[in-house]
């Protein structure tokens, strides 16, 4: 009896010890899973800030166990996005607001979603939902204004961005994207001002500096585009805003530097008829006489018929005393087009000239026509 006793002790304690084991097994196991599952979301953050869209899919596919957290949807949602697998992404985005279905960074992926099916207006609203429920997002923010824009709705975008100015004014990002959606609704003057904040801020971007040069000019203020287009290398500046500030120059009476603008202009654009009588002009207006002759020249050589470059190449010729050519270029002029009261009026000055010294003007049309680059 005392044996059969001791036995069933012993069978007893053996049976707790197993169950024992058996529990801590299985929390190890546990335990073993979620550090796995740690892991295989640090891995896959980590790809996707990387832009390894699909290194980071492998790495959440390693997950075990139930999902419980949202996280782990909205990173598979990531990077089947970023892998242009829309359905994917928005079967990960319907699981992940099932367990959270007032989250901000889930309605801002769904909205980006909706964005990259190019619904632009469903994807403005989208983007509206995820900066109420989290007004200090910039990325809901620009969002929304982004889709505007592509709805054709810069207007409204414009009016959105400018009414959070309080909350993101220290951002020079804020203002640059504020300047290239004034841009898009022709808002030039709202442009070159948040153009200017954004480069006050310390942004470092030529295309900011370019943008707001072109939209002092589009919106008049040509002094001020000059002023500060001449502290800058001209060489590096887009061919389109090299020609912009030069005729802006002939506006303001700077022949000078509307030459230079001119000639870098050229450089890229040789076969520009229009920009080589530009040249001409501003050549002139700045007392280089031969030069805007060979300009004029060149303009001819282009453009055979061009009057107001035969014109051009009169005035020059009668300046440096060659008076029969110049007389053969005005009556060319006249030929191709010119007027001929003002026809009359240039070889008036050319008969005055042959016994004077003096200069002869521009002709009011030429001047006119300097400023449009006709």
């Amino acid at each position: 009896m005392k044996a059969f006793l001791v036995t069933a002790v012993l069978a007893s304690v053996a049976c707790s010890q197993f169950q024992k084991l058996g529990t801590d097994l299985e929390r190890g196991h546990e335990g073993y899973d979620a550090q796995r599952n740690r892991t295989a979301m640090n891995d896959a953050h980590r790809h996707l800030q990387k832009g390894n869209y699909l290194e980071a899919s492998a790495s959440l596919n390693s997950y075990q166990g139930e999902v419980v957290d949202p996280k782990v949807y909205v990173m598979r949602a990531q990077a089947a996005l970023g892998m242009g697998k829309i359905e994917e992404a928005e079967g990960h985005l319907t699981a992940a607001t099932t367990l959270a279905p007032k989250s901000a960074p889930i309605a801002l992926l769904r909205a980006s979603v909706t964005e990259a099916r190019g619904l632009w207006a469903a994807a403005a609203e989208q983007f509206e939902q995820a900066f109420l429920l989290d007004p200090k997002s910039r990325a809901a923010l620009d969002g929304e204004c982004r889709c505007l824009v592509a709805a054709g709705k810069p207007d409204e975008a414009l009016f959105f961005l400018q009414s959070e100015a309080d909350q993101f004014g220290n951002s020079a990002e804020y203002w640059r994207t504020a300047a290239n959606i004034a841009f898009a609704a022709k808002e030039f003057g709202f442009c070159a001002e948040y153009s200017a904040r954004a480069l006050a801020l310390g942004t470092k971007d030529e295309a900011l500096v370019e943008q707001r040069l072109f939209s002092l000019c589009l919106s008049g203020d040509f002094a001020t585009a000059v002023k500060e287009g001449a502290r800058l290398p001209l060489g590096r500046l887009t061919p389109e805003v090299q020609i912009t500030l030069g005729r802006a120059a002939m506006l303001v009476n700077q022949p000078s530097f509307a030459t230079d603008a001119f000639q870098e202009f050229l450089a890229s654009n040789p076969t520009d008829a229009s920009a080589w009588l530009d040249l001409a002009r501003a050549q002139f207006l700045a007392g280089r006489i031969e030069r805007a002759r060979q300009s004029a020249e060149s303009v001819l050589a282009l453009e055979p018929t061009n009057f107001q470059a035969h014109a051009l190449r009169g005035h020059a010729l009668t300046r440096l005393g060659f008076f029969e050519a110049a007389e053969a270029a005005y009556r060319q002029s006249r030929y191709h087009g010119a007027g001929p009261e003002e026809t009359a009026s240039w070889l008036a000055c050319l008969e005055e000239r042959r016994g004077q010294e003096g200069l002869i003007p521009v002709p009011a049309s030429a001047a006119q026509e300097g400023g449009s680059g006709n």
